[in-house]
């Protein structure tokens, strides 16, 4: 059953699928002249795809040498040439290092040395803020954006994408890769700790596509904005991946602008949308009357907790879409669960979806032993689309044999839907009694003067642990600490009102999104905490 599930269905289609490459190669069979990608300027047909992608994998592997299991490092913003390289990379064999642009050039660097890349694909933009860096890694060999020579660049090998896409002396046909072969290098964020390296396989990226698109019912007749990073595992797997196997319109964002991406969902009349929480909120929050969203029919929301007020807000700005909430993980290139029915309709508010097909899910007690149906414990993956080990024999503990712990807590209902209810590390363990964060900002965020909030254990002398809280109010809204807890009062236990409660302009994110609960638990507790009693 798993590792599987996927297989026979794509092959439904005219070609067998060994490898992500296959699916473009696919496509661009059954619809040669359709655009299959745009970026604004260019336009792009799959059959014109298909071509400079084999040019491309002839240039890396007939001029700069790369073989099969070399690592190739990704450190651009969403481009076409973004695509290219992922779809090159996955017909020699070679696995592509996406790495997170936005991160500091030292972080970089480890990235680079951890997987011990010697090729790098960067845009000569980024180069300038990270070089210094760089030359202190393995790298050898640059592929630029750009043909332009930069100080202190002599020492390395320097292609042009240009020179690739237009390669045409060795097209001949390349297949050396199978399912099992890994395609990409994703790290983890690192809330806590050193980031760890996550390698995906093209079985496990064809997993997800597949409960995708069967889920979700999409097909060629579908559009799409990429609208988030392709260095994130939603952007790669969940619709990238996706649209190009089922021969989809992508129509591609460099970088998230609320405005841009409204009058792009209006004006091209976008049919399905995926992004994270915070971008909801953004397009909800500039939302204007000139832009009509009538046209989409399918939302999905991963990377992150969305409460129910902000998908009714997005659903009344799109009033004819049918919105999904997903979760997953990096290491379960983006699978695992997703709702299959429109959420707003359904009897299961609060969850996060459905389990897929293709994958399992237990729920562990402390002890690692399996739970029953409606009991809370942490979360677990199991199935072909998860990772078998992290890169340098890190995370050994995040696994209990064949299960791939999430650091979620959550429990499962009979209908095998999940219901996660906030991080291990943002639980509050208050003199023995657990507060699950999730259900404790799940009711701060219901007042309607609050936009964001992040509940958390800050160190306390005699409980040993009591929530703190960070609120973002709406814009414009006048909230106090007496309000919220006033408001609060009437709606949970006492012991589970925040203790300390500040209020922020923003909350702190990881360079992928995602709040930085470990800071904030330290923070407040070298503020709060008095071994002489806090309170």
């Amino acid at each position: 059953m798993l590792g599987t599930g996927c297989l026979s269905n794509l092959q439904e289609k005219t070609m067998i699928i060994r490898n992500l490459y296959d699916t473009l190669a696919n496509t661009a069979a059954a619809f040669p002249d359709k655009i299959g990608i745009s970026d604004g300027k260019t336009r792009i047909s799959y059959k014109e795809l298909l071509q400079r992608t084999d040019f491309l994998s002839a240039y890396l592997k007939s001029v700069l040498q790369i073989k099969k299991g070399d690592c190739v490092g990704v450190l651009m913003l969403n481009c076409i040439e973004y695509i290219l390289l992922i779809y090159a990379a996955a017909k020699i064999g070679a696995k592509v290092v996406l790495i997170n642009a936005k991160l500091h050039a030292k972080e970089i660097a480890f990235i680079l040395e951890d997987t011990k890349t010697e090729y790098l694909a960067i845009q000569a933009d980024i180069w300038e803020r990270v070089s210094h860096e760089i030359g202190k890694t393995q790298v050898k060999t640059l592929l630029l954006d750009a043909n332009v020579m930069f100080e202190h660049m002599e020492r390395y090998n320097v292609h042009c994408f240009s020179e690739g896409i237009l390669y045409t002396e060795k097209t001949a046909e390349i297949r050396e890769t199978d399912l099992d072969d890994p395609i990409a290098v994703l790290y983890t964020s690192g809330t806590s700790g050193t980031p760890k390296g996550a390698e995906i396989t093209h079985r496990a990226v064809l997993e997800t596509v597949y409960s995708y698109a069967k889920i979700l019912n999409l097909n060629e007749n579908q559009s799409t904005l990429l609208a988030v990073p392709l260095f994130h595992v939603t952007g790669f797997s969940c619709i990238m991946a996706v649209f190009i196997y089922i021969g989809g319109y992508l129509r591609m964002l460099p970088s998230f602008h609320s405005d841009q991406a409204l009058k792009i969902l209006s004006e091209e009349h976008i049919r399905h949308f995926h992004a994270v929480p915070t971008i909801y909120q953004m397009l909800v929050n500039v939302m204007k009357k000139e832009y009509d969203l009538s046209s989409l029919e399918s939302a999905v929301c991963g990377g992150g907790y969305i409460e129910d007020r902000l998908i009714k807000e997005f659903c009344s700005i799109a009033p004819n879409v049918s919105f999904h909430p997903a979760y997953g993980m990096t290491e379960t290139a983006g699978g695992g669960v997703l709702f299959p029915e429109s959420y707003l309709k359904s009897c299961k508010k609060g969850s996060a979806g459905k389990v897929m097909e293709n994958c399992e899910i237990a729920i562990f007690d402390e002890q690692k032993k399996k739970l029953p149906a409606g009991e809370i414990g942490q979360i677990a993956f199991r199935g072909a689309m998860i990772i078998s080990h992290y890169l340098n024999h890190k995370g050994e503990d995040n696994f209990v044999g064949e299960w791939l712990l999430s650091g979620d807590l959550g429990y499962l209902d009979n209908d095998n839907y999940i219901y996660v209810v906030g991080r291990i590390k943002s639980m509050v363990n208050r003199g023995g009694e657990k507060i699950y964060s999730r259900f404790v900002e799940r009711e701060i965020l219901s007042n309607p003067k609050v936009n964001q909030c992040m509940v958390f254990p800050v160190k306390d002398f005699l409980f040993g642990e009591v929530p703190g809280c960070v609120i973002v109010p709406n814009k414009g809204a006048d909230v106090t600490e007496q309000e919220i807890r006033d408001y609060l009062k009437k709606r949970i236990q006492k012991t589970k009102i925040p203790v300390y409660i500040e209020f922020w302009d923003q909350l702190p994110n990881t360079a992928s999104g995602k709040v930085k609960v470990a800071y904030l638990s330290r923070l407040f507790t070298e503020k709060y905490y008095s071994e002489e009693g806090n309170h």
